[in-house]
């Protein structure tokens, strides 16, 4: 793993019919960091890596029994979940926190408990984003039109036929997807059903006045000004995890000849000049 790397590692419990009676879910992970050169006696990390398993209903579990944080000052982390029941999927992340540059850190990860024959725990996956994402066939995000005028709804679909989270978010961006620019790009945001209590796994939304997308960068106001947009699906409630995107317009619409017949271009030929009266 490498700095602001994640690996993600999905495992559903499985309890049924009795087989498996295990009653916790643990993940251990550990590594060897580099030698600490200054005699160091506490809080000697130099690479650090991060465990946390994320639950089906968002709960976010620490390791080593801390609460609320992560540890900072171990190379070996464990986390116990009590308790969990069949059928839960539980996201277990190794997140490299703060590496030195150009470092590849090794790690190994055990997890035990009632677990599905299916996962594919042995393949971790990367929810950091390039700084052009490209729409994997899992995660679809589409709009109606590719310009808009000035005040049109704009109205999203998003399909996501892979692991649903609770916070997983729709984003409309302006100009770029680069995510350390977001507290000035993204300007709305709007969780999947519309809640952080529930999951979809597909909708279609309407941006316009009055929708129920909330608002992130309030210098923005609605509608829009003329410029380049993303619609955006995120995972996990995570600015960083772009998952699919695709690009709009909005345009000011160009208006139409007044009274509605042909628009008449003169010519540039004189009048002629009336006959005198005899």
């Amino acid at each position: 793993i490498t700095d602001g790397e994640i690996h993600q590692y999905f495992v559903e419990i499985d309890t049924y019919g009795g087989t498996c009676t295990y009653g916790e879910l643990r993940a251990m992970m550990v590594y060897m960091d580099l030698p600490n050169p200054n005699d160091c006696t506490y809080d000697c990390v130099i690479n650090h890596l991060d465990l946390l398993i994320f639950g089906p209903d968002g709960t976010v579990y620490y390791p080593n029994g801390l609460k609320g944080s992560p540890d900072t000052t171990n190379v070996a982390e464990r986390t116990v979940i009590t308790g969990p029941q069949h059928g839960e999927v539980f996201e277990i992340r190794v997140i490299g926190e703060d590496l030195q540059a150009d470092v590849v850190q090794d790690y190994a990860l055990v997890i035990n408990g009632c677990l599905a024959a299916d996962n594919q725990v042995d393949e971790p996956t990367s929810d950091r984003p390039t700084q052009s994402p490209v729409a994997i066939s899992d995660y679809k995000i589409t709009t109606d039109k590719a310009v808009y005028d000035v005040g049109e709804p704009i109205v999203i679909e998003y399909e996501n036929n892979d692991f649903r989270h609770i916070q997983d978010f729709v984003g409309v961006w302006k100009e770029s997807l680069d995510t350390s620019l977001a507290a000035n790009n993204l300007l709305r945001y709007r969780f999947s059903c519309g809640s952080t209590g529930m999951v979809c796994d597909r909708e279609t939304l309407a941006l316009t006045t009055g929708s129920d997308f909330k608002v992130f960068n309030g210098n923005v106001t609605w509608p829009f000004p003329e410029g380049n947009y993303y619609a955006v699906f995120h995972g996990y409630g995570d600015i960083d995890s772009i998952q699919a995107a695709t690009a709009f317009s909005i345009a000011t619409p160009t208006p139409a000849p007044i009274g509605g017949g042909p628009l008449v271009v003169p010519t540039s030929e004189p009048t002629p000049a009336p006959t005198p009266a005899p």
